[in-house]
């Protein structure tokens, strides 16, 4: 009698195992054994000649292009290196020409990483003082006379001190035709010579022309009466000519009026005297008269002129 016990051999023989064949007729197997290229279990799809698979081997006719894959214009589809492939320049161009220069700047001209001496990545750099590659020493403060104007003027101070001397001396040309006037300075220019201090500015407060135009012969001889001359009225046509005066003092008087030169002309109020008001310049010694209305003393150059005494009752100073 059948007790239901009874057991069949697997596919590995095996009495009563559990091995059943798979799809692909493999005992036990996971039905990979009879995929085709497609994947497809005991499916019909092969590669091609193209190594295409189910394809008619057409795909692997050449195709010429860039075959680097690292190239920025890299053909996919390309079967064959035409030698097209081109890389990306530092813009990120492709196939561009920019390079970088030895600044590292794309496209560069050297310049971005100069030097203070001009050397392309040089190391000289401009120091405290605004020396390319020095050492700081050169602008250390120098005390000293910075005008240079000044008689001791230093070009190598860096500082003032307050010592600058200012010109005070004045000299005069050693030859009145070939110079201009009296100069203030430090030293004597060529030409000049250092003039006696108390007489030359007495001079030249009296009379600006000789430091501002010319050291002319009025000039020379106040300096030169200054020095030693005998002063009084040197006019031989004046009623107080001094033969031996040679240097006049303005102090010469004439016969019927009373003159101060060059400055002054004294008439007394009723003295009944006057000078003519014709308008005509005259001369009297080296006073110069040009009428009523004007009084140019500056001129002292003669002309041929009157003096007439009329009958007035005024006063002129």
């Amino acid at each position: 009698m059948n007790d239901g016990s009874c057991l069949e051999n697997d596919c590995n023989g095996l009495c009563g195992g559990d091995a059943v064949l798979d799809d692909c007729e493999v005992c036990g197997g996971d039905n990979t054994a009879c995929l085709d290229c497609a994947g497809v279990v005991n499916g019909t799809s092969i590669l091609d000649d193209c190594g295409v698979c189910g394809g008619d081997g057409s795909s692997c006719a050449e195709v010429p292009g860039c075959t680097e894959e690292l190239a920025c214009n890299y053909n996919v589809e390309a079967t064959v290196n035409d030698g097209s492939c081109l890389e990306n320049d530092c813009n990120g161009l492709c196939g561009g020409d920019a390079v970088l220069d030895d600044c590292e700047v794309c496209g560069g001209d050297n310049t971005a990483c100069l030097d203070c001496a001009g050397v392309v990545n040089g190391t000289s750099i401009l120091d405290d003082c605004g020396v390319c590659g020095g050492d700081g020493s050169s602008c250390a403060e120098v005390p000293g006379c910075t005008e240079e104007l000044a008689c001791n003027y230093n070009p190598a101070a860096t500082i003032s001190d307050d010592s600058c001397q200012e010109a005070v001396l004045v000299f005069i040309p050693t030859d009145i035709e070939d110079f201009g006037p009296a100069v203030i300075a430090c030293e004597a220019p060529q030409g000049y010579i250092l003039a006696d201090q108390d007489c030359v500015n007495a001079v030249i407060l009296n009379d600006e022309y000789c430091l501002t135009d010319f050291w002319d012969e009025i000039c020379q001889d106040a300096y030169d009466c200054c020095l030693g001359g005998v002063v009084g009225c040197t006019d031989e046509t004046a009623s107080n000519y001094d033969p031996t005066a040679t240097c006049d003092d303005d102090s010469c008087e004439y016969d019927g009026c009373n003159l101060v030169c060059p400055n002054d002309l004294n008439l007394e109020c009723g003295s009944d005297v006057s000078i003519s008001a014709t308008g005509t310049p005259f001369y009297q010694g080296d006073c110069f008269f040009g009428g009523l209305e004007e009084w140019p003393y500056n001129d002292l150059i003669s002309g041929d002129a009157c003096l007439t005494i009329i009958e007035r009752t005024c006063s002129w100073v």
